[in-house]
């Protein structure tokens, strides 16, 4: 189902926001369930958060642009 058509990446970053979104609600949910409270689990979710922003903004290929050894100029 991966493709580069605008509707892919449409949809992929509405499925990106609605995962986002349901764990800022769940996760907290959960946790308050369980006593638990949020300066222990805050810190992961924002970081599980990062990565999922990271997942959606980022190319999926980087070319080798970023590693082709670049000669000094003299």
């Amino acid at each position: 189902m991966e493709s580069s058509s605008p509707e892919w990446k449409i949809f992929k970053v509405f499925l990106t926001i609605a995962f986002v979104l349901f764990l800022n609600y769940i996760i907290p949910m959960i946790f308050a369930f369980l006593n638990i409270g949020p300066d222990v689990y805050q810190i992961y979710l924002y970081w599980l958060v990062a990565v999922v922003l990271m997942y959606l903004i980022l190319p999926m290929t980087v070319g080798e642009y970023i590693f082709t050894v670049r000669k000094a100029s003299s």
